[in-house]
């Protein structure tokens, strides 16, 4: 096999020279045979680049296998600037797939979220919410909020029928008379529990790979 090695700074990086076709720069880079006065055994293919050897890194890796790069932690979102950086590198280095994929925010299309919210209404079942094991693309946010519940006063007072006016008989209905029904107005705590699930497709990121 025709393997040749391409040193970036401090670092080296070693592949098949039929790797580097797809780039412009590096595919004339590699055809240069350096060392063509000595014999076929004896040559070594070595090239000098300068470069980023951490974007170089991606740059070679996309250019193995055609796999478009993700920059992407749960925590912080989409490494905008490393894109920027990347897009800088595929320019210089005259990769067109690569170029479209950063110029075009392609690379959005390969990560997704999906929502599922819940109202809690009564505490006790919170803990059931927000307990269980879930794999690791779940993020689960419990959002609380104080609100304002009128709750039904019985007319005489019965403590089982706070809060249900269906419980009220004849008796109550006669001591309220021809007066309104009577309400209370307490602050209730409620919950949103927010479930997100981080969605990949792979597919987004050989697109178009033979």
């Amino acid at each position: 096999m025709d393997f040749v090695t391409i040193q970036v700074d401090e670092r080296k990086f070693s592949a098949q020279r039929h790797v580097f076709a797809e780039s412009q720069f590096l595919s004339e880079v590699v055809a240069i045979d350096i060392f063509a006065e000595e014999p076929q055994n004896m040559r070594r293919h070595f090239y000098n680049v300068d470069a980023d050897p951490v974007l170089f890194e991606h740059i070679v890796r996309y250019l193995r296998r055609g796999v478009l790069p993700i920059f992407y932690d749960e925590s912080k979102g989409h490494d905008y600037a490393m894109y920027v950086a990347l897009l800088e590198e595929a320019r210089y280095f005259g990769i067109p797939r690569l170029i479209t994929w950063l110029e075009n925010n392609d690379f959005l299309k390969a990560v997704s979220h999906e929502y599922i919210t819940k109202e809690i209404y009564k505490i006790d079942q919170l803990s059931t919410s927000m307990t269980g094991r879930r794999t690791a693309d779940v993020n689960v946010t419990c959002i609380p909020t104080w609100t304002k519940n009128k709750i039904y006063v019985c007319p005489r007072g019965i403590p089982v029928h706070r809060g249900n006016r269906h419980a009220c008989g004849r008796a109550c209905n006669n001591a309220k008379g021809e007066a309104k029904d009577v309400y209370d107005e307490e602050m209730i705590l409620r919950a949103v529990v927010v479930e997100r699930r981080t969605v990949f497709d792979g597919e987004a990121c050989v697109e178009g790979v033979e």
